[in-house]
């Protein structure tokens, strides 16, 4: 079959085409045939329902509701909209898929028109844009999806879209289901009455900060702080203006700040309910009179007063009749100047802000008294954020590693207080006092460490400690907080592209330690400083150089009597379990290598793609540049070697070089969603000779290498590298951490690009004798 435009036309085999009649179709989107040659249409006009039509162009059956289903409001699962594709399989039942967010939705039919089931989902990356009501325990959301939450039979069932913009009728203030910011679903009797509120806040991706109520006729947003550029979608993710301004705005700049309230209550911006305040600076450099950002885990109180990057503080002027807050200039004020999350507390006065300024560098926790406007507390944060985590040493207690976000506040008791729960980026969630800034304990396992892997079933879960799991990296998601029934809960990211919901037992009982007095005098602080001098300049003293012995006999056996003499290099981590001893050494021809690495889970890599095997699982890794290259990217000829499991043999031996000096290429692009590396050479090293032997808890690797496949030539006397091994999860599927003999910057293991490149300038010296 062949669509063109919106006929169709039947292909025979002599390449003939025959006209196919689909009479009552408006707008054909997908086609396929089922098992008796008849011709699907998902025909997406105004009946929005996939159509079966013999070769007379009769209707012999049809699946969907007719007329489809609504943006927003209740969602009709017997209806569809936007499809992309329809298939049939073997059993005859109809696959139909719908390409948008609202929901991501396959649905699968029989011919009768039932609906048999569908699939919702996946959520965002790390399954961000999901989170729960504050009171409600059954209300469960992605974006603006709503689902319905029982708890006894771990089910849940979309039920209603709060809010998606109808563009065509000008409406704006789109809500993402994949934002890393957090949106917040409460209720409040602030205004007098009690009523229901939708706060979103992302100030890159979406309309600044912004307040949706659910009024008689359904859910609209209400009220906006923002820039007119982000106010009417006209900038990107980078802040770069692409499109102008409305008409009615033409007088304005789009860096200009606004205060959109909807007094007319249809839901849309109009000039006159909107407060402009110009924005400073002059021409091309101009900025927002006030920032619109305030973290990916900024939230309101229940008083509706939030807060913004600076600090400022915005609060109601009123609240209309039906409990929508009214916002305006007179309502600002300017608070100490920091910015990141900012998490209010108006029982106790406090603003809670895991600060952001100087990132990627050391940073801290606070605690703000709003009233007075001054720091009552803080906690340091050496390794904030993503990139921070980088650098990071192994956890310790009380050590703060990568926070990305507040999840949520609670009162656990009377003695302590509330507490407040930050999302890690390695993995862990940590939890500390809000209104003295103690640190309570933290959550799940480093994901540099080994840990558990989730079972099969989910009911396998039930009632089973997770503090051996680990989120992994770049955990993005979360929510915390206490609902009406009296339970903790949290949503995490175990479950990677999809929500987890899990109850947290245990905090009511946490109490504070009896005051106890700790006297330093200068002897002790002589002595402590004393030792960290030594330590230091023991660190300084290992400089990475090492010389290359020459091997004269050699046998590939795994034995260690060939080695005798040869001094190792420790490749480890402090803090981690999991560390490696590398013995180097050369002869006229070969590079050789022998890898001892102490491993819970050794040497298991399901990985089949060989240009992935350093993203799947364990492997052992000898990175060099023959030219002793000290620059930060690779030059022509520097290489990396990573040796792994393989599923026929014991081992394979990938090279990977992004810059070929001579020979074929075998280019290679790696992406993800923040960049992209391209290799000149990735593939298979034949000459390479590998040994392996595996114990329950150790592996041995040994390797012979030509130097010339290495481009090392033979009177080359002095190059620069690393080695080092990658550990896997327990199960082999994927990495969870690596670790260098040099290279120390070696955290990142979320991003496929920059995992397969590497930094010569950060290499020790390997010196041939």
């Amino acid at each position: 079959m062949l669509l063109e435009g919106e006929k169709v036309y039947a292909l025979d085999s002599k390449g003939k085409t025959t006209l196919w009649p689909t009479p009552g179709v408006g707008k054909i989107a997908a086609i396929c045939s089922d098992q008796e040659g008849h011709l699907l249409v998902a025909d997406m006009g105004h009946d929005c329902q996939v159509k079966a039509f013999d070769r007379a162009g009769h209707c012999v059956y049809r699946v969907g509701r007719r007329g489809g289903r609504p943006i927003r409001g209740r969602f009709i699962a017997e209806a569809m909209m936007h499809v992309s594709s329809v298939a049939v399989d073997a059993e005859g039942k109809i696959w139909v898929t719908e390409n948008w967010d609202y929901p991501r939705r396959v649905s699968v039919w029989d011919r009768s028109g039932k609906l048999v089931r569908d699939y919702l989902g996946n959520t965002g990356y790390a399954g961000t844009g999901s989170y729960l009501h504050d009171q409600d325990p059954t209300l469960g959301y992605v974006g603006p999806l709503e689902f319905k939450l029982d708890y006894r039979s771990r089910s849940w069932k979309l039920t209603r879209i709060l809010w998606v913009p109808d563009k065509t009728k000008g409406e704006g203030f789109e809500i993402g289901t994949g934002s890393h910011v957090l949106p917040q679903r409460f209720r409040s009797d602030v205004s007098g009455q009690m009523h229901e509120y939708l706060y979103v806040h992302d100030g890159r991706d979406a309309g600044g900060q912004v307040i949706y109520m659910e009024k008689a006729h359904g859910w609209q947003p209400v009220a906006a702080v923002s820039t007119l550029a982000r106010l009417f979608d006209l900038s990107d993710h980078s802040g770069k203006i692409s499109q102008s301004l409305p008409a009615e705005f033409r007088d304005c700049h789009p860096m200009d700040g606004v205060f959109w309230n909807d007094l007319n209550g249809d839901g849309k911006v109009q000039r006159e309910e909107c407060e402009i305040i110009p924005a400073t600076g002059k021409g091309r450099r101009k900025k927002p009179p006030f920032s619109i950002n305030n973290g990916w885990g900024g939230r309101i109180g229940r008083d509706l007063v939030f807060y913004t990057d600076g600090i400022w503080q915005f609060r109601p002027l009123r609240f209309t009749p039906d409990g929508a807050p009214v916002y305006g200039s007179k309502g600002m004020r300017k608070l100490i100047a920091e910015r990141g999350d900012l998490v209010p507390i108006p029982e106790k006065n406090l603003l809670l802000c895991v600060s952001w300024q100087g990132y990627p560098g050391p940073t801290r926790v606070v605690g703000i008294d709003i009233e007075r406007n001054r720091v009552l507390w803080e906690y340091p944060n050496p390794y904030p954020g993503v990139h921070g985590s980088h650098r990071a040493t192994m956890p310790k207690p009380g050590m703060l590693i990568g926070p990305l976000k507040v999840m949520g506040v609670a009162k656990v008791n009377d003695e302590v207080g509330y507490v407040f729960i930050m999302r890690g980026n390695l993995g862990q969630d940590f939890i500390m006092t809000a209104e003295d800034g103690m640190f309570v304990s933290s959550m799940y396992q480093d994901c540099r460490l080994p840990g558990l892997t989730l079972p099969n079933r989910e009911e396998q879960l039930l009632g089973m400690p997770m503090e051996g799991f680990s989120q992994g990296g770049e955990a993005f998601n979360g929510w915390f907080g206490r609902h009406d029934d009296g339970k903790l809960r949290e949503t995490c990211g175990l479950a990677r592209q999809a929500c987890m919901v899990l109850e947290l037992r245990g905090l009511e009982d946490i109490h504070r330690l009896p005051t106890q007095k700790l006297v330093i005098d200068a002897g002790l602080y002589a002595k402590v400083m004393a030792r960290y001098q030594s330590e230091q300049e023991r660190l300084g003293a290992q400089a990475k150089v090492v010389t290359v012995r020459r091997m004269k006999r050699w046998r590939l056996d795994g034995k260690m009597e060939k080695w005798r003499g040869i001094t190792p290099l420790e490749v480890k981590r402090e803090g981690s379990p999991e560390s490696a001893r590398v013995w180097l050494a050369h002869d006229a021809k070969n590079l050789y290598a022998r890898f001892e690495v102490q491993d819970m889970s050794p040497w298991r890599n399901q990985g089949k793609d060989i240009y992935r095997l350093f993203k799947t699982g364990d492997c052992v890794d000898i990175q060099l540049s023959p030219s002793a290259n000290t620059g930060r990217d690779p030059v022509a000829g520097d290489c990396r070697l990573v040796i792994a499991p393989a599923a026929q043999k014991r081992a394979v031996a990938v090279l990977m070089v992004p810059k070929l000096k001579r020979g074929k290429k075998s280019p290679y692009l790696y992406t993800s969603p923040v960049g992209q590396k391209r290799f000149d050479y990735v593939g298979r090293l034949s000459t390479a000779k590998i040994h392996v032997d595996v114990s329950d808890h150790h592996y041995v690797v040994e390797v012979a290498v030509p130097k010339q496949s290495l481009g090392i030539g033979v009177n080359t006397k002095s190059l620069r590298g690393d080695v080092g091994f990658i550990s896997s999860d327990a199960a082999g599927t994927i990495n969870t951490a690596r670790t260098y003999w040099a290279n120390r910057d070696t955290n990142l293991v979320n991003d496929e690009p920059q995992e397969a490149w590497f930094q010569p300038a950060v290499w020790g010296v390997l010196n041939l004798e």
